[in-house]
């Protein structure tokens, strides 16, 4: 039984025999998260810096369109101690300041961006967020800055052997060593038929235990739309997430499962959810943007408006600071939403919860192919 207003921490024996979720899952309502600095959706004092446009993978999931295909840009160490002196870093408490890219190993002054932020704030939960194919030199070097690690795993079409034998090493460095304060993996679900036994490979092979949770998303239209994901296979999409959740759960009973992305009932069945949600945290939210922050001082609202005048701003330093940056971005998003519109069909919807489409979604379906139907289960 579910008890209103109650948080439940789910604990599993190791040695359950019992492998579905719906079984295993049913009377919690929550489970605990392990990582610091992680817990609950984006907040003000969330600091996202993508710290260089290049990137050595080509991920179908990637959203990052025009920014990791354009000319190169990146961020030097002046730019972030700027950045960490407008967002007034070294008064927050306690911010998670995340460290992204493209594949921000590949920046040269990683470790001393790393270490700008650190002395910013000695408090603040940094993660980096990575393909964890760089030398194991540059992840030495991050040791003393007491930082966490999400490393995507999965989804990569053409994800070369050789990328494999270097994320495979760098994990169990990682193990050996202990260089990250916390260790998580991310996988995000492009296709009903994805392959994803790398990601299970790294669980089998995570001994001693060191990854603490994994990280899902389903795809959405970025800018370029190379990713984008056919409306009648959208539900499948939502059931391969639950393949992924009962499959882990089978190589890994005692694990924590975060949901990344906006999740709409256009991606996932009523049943589907009804399964995972007392195991995913955040699954069913609202969109409250990325707020990520590009070389060239932009701020969109996430990755898939890179370059959308509507969905960012040119240049965080146009205000006086990060929060009223911020403020403006939530206007403008706030009228280009209302502009959007659901374009639901609400008179076939069976969803009675469910937030709305991604904003994403609906300006790939409004402006970039305004015939597009329905997604799955819409039409």
């Amino acid at each position: 039984m579910r008890f209103p207003g109650v948080q439940c921490v789910l604990k599993i024996r190791p040695g359950c025999a019992t492998n579905t979720i719906e079984a295993l899952w049913s009377g919690a309502s929550r489970v605990s998260l392990g990582a610091p600095g992680l817990q609950g959706k984006r907040n003000v004092t969330d600091l996202n810096l993508c710290i260089t446009s290049t990137c050595n993978c080509n991920c179908s999931f990637c959203c990052a369109g025009p920014f990791r295909d354009g000319p190169e840009q990146k961020m030097s160490v002046e730019d972030v101690a700027r950045i960490a002196s407008f967002a007034s870093l070294s008064q927050l408490r306690g911010p998670r300041v995340t460290l992204s890219g493209g594949e921000p190993t590949l920046h040269p002054q990683l470790v001393e961006i790393a270490g700008v932020v650190r002395r910013a704030s000695p408090t603040a939960n940094i993660r980096l967020l990575t393909n964890l194919t760089c030398g194991q030199d540059v992840l030495s070097r991050l040791d003393p800055l007491n930082i966490g690690c999400v490393v995507n795993v999965g989804g990569y079409p053409g994800y070369s052997t050789d990328l494999q034998k270097t994320v495979r090493a760098n994990l169990a460095f990682l193990r050996e060593s202990r260089t990250f304060r916390w260790l998580w993996l991310a996988v995000t679900i492009v296709e009903a038929d994805q392959d994803v036994e790398f990601l299970y490979e790294m669980l089998r092979g995570d001994r001693p235990q060191s990854i603490e949770a994994l990280r899902l998303a389903i795809s959405v239209p970025g800018q370029s739309f190379a990713n984008r994901f056919p409306p009648e296979s959208s539900f499948r999409l939502g059931e391969k997430y639950l393949e992924v959740v009962e499959q882990c759960h089978r190589i890994r009973p005692l694990f924590t499962y975060v949901n990344e992305c906006f999740m709409d009932m256009c991606m996932m069945s009523e049943d589907v959810y009804a399964k995972l949600d007392p195991v995913v945290r955040n699954l069913r939210q609202y969109c409250a943007g990325a707020f990520d922050i590009l070389p060239d001082f932009s701020m969109p609202w996430c990755f898939a408006f890179a370059g959308v005048p509507e969905m960012s701003i040119a240049n965080l330093f146009d205000y006086r600071n990060l929060a009223e940056a911020r403020a403006a971005l939530q206007a403008k998003a706030g009228e280009m939403l209302r502009q959007l519109d659901r374009q639901c069909d609400t008179r076939r919807c069976t969803s009675v919860s469910c937030p709305g489409p991604c904003p994403a979604t609906l300006y790939y379906r409004k402006y970039i192919k305004g015939d597009l139907p329905g997604q799955g289960g819409r039409e």
